[in-house]
């Protein structure tokens, strides 16, 4: 068999990997750590529904029904708290804000 010649092939980059799953059924919230140079974390969450093709492939889809709402809003709940836990540990009580800390409180006069 012939050698292929050039280059070595370079290695695939490794994929980003989850945080954190928080899943109920087939709805899961998936959390994605960021960094920001002078933030520090911060992180984002992709929401979808998993579902059976045919005979057993599962595919994944980001569209939601009537039914899957109050999964949707205690998986984004379950998100929250996580993500709020990692702050706090974070700063473990060294008096740092938290990302929408500085946003005006509910009393503050809001244009609408």
């Amino acid at each position: 068999m012939a050698k292929k010649d050039g280059p070595p092939a370079a290695p695939k980059p490794e994929r980003q990997r989850p945080a954190h799953e928080c899943r109920i059924g087939r709805i899961r919230a998936t959390i994605w750590q960021n960094h920001h140079e002078t933030q520090g974390p911060w992180y984002s969450i992709t929401l979808s529904r998993s579902y059976k093709v045919g005979e057993g492939q599962w595919k994944s889809a980001s569209s939601f029904g009537r039914d899957d709402l109050l999964v949707l809003g205690e998986v984004t709940r379950m998100a929250f708290h996580w993500i709020q836990r990692q702050y706090q540990e974070k700063n473990n009580g060294a008096g740092q804000k938290e990302p929408g800390e500085d946003a005006p409180s509910e009393e503050a006069d809001i244009p609408f």
